[in-house]
């Protein structure tokens, strides 16, 4: 892990960018948004020991969401291969992390439903979201 320092309006993370780290909140907060047809929506905000990045590092796909620090940040990064060491040490973990990725994606697509962009994708299900993140990292 490494550690970040981020100011108040910095963005950590952008929408559409590939990533491959994830970042657990150590100090200040984070604003979570998501842009859609040049509305933005706020989906979260996130202080001291939570975390985000997860559906980047455990699927492979690019950023879902913008996230900028609302005051100044201090953040612990973690890159995919030091995951994928955890992952494989806390099998019960891939679990966990599936049950939060499953619930951010419903929040996503309720935003852009309201938006009035309806869900780009579905929403899916805990299962199928741990059987990609096993494929993803290798996992027995």
């Amino acid at each position: 892990m490494t550690e970040g320092v981020f100011a108040a309006g910095e963005k950590l993370v952008r929408q559409g960018e590939e990533g491959n780290t994830f970042y657990i909140v150590m100090s200040g907060r984070v604003a979570v948004t998501v842009e859609q047809e040049g509305q933005t929506t706020t989906l979260a905000k996130l202080g001291a020991g939570e975390f985000f990045g997860e559906m980047s590092i455990l699927t492979g796909e690019r950023r879902s969401a913008t996230v900028a620090a609302e005051t100044d940040t201090t953040v612990l990064i973690l890159s995919h291969t030091a995951l994928g060491a955890v992952l494989a040490a806390h099998e019960k973990l891939a679990g966990d992390l599936a049950a939060i990725l499953a619930r951010r994606r419903r929040e996503q697509a309720e935003a852009a439903t309201k938006l009035g962009d309806g869900p780009h994708r579905d929403a899916g299900a805990e299962s199928m979201l741990l059987a990609r993140i096993r494929r993803f990292f290798r996992l027995g």
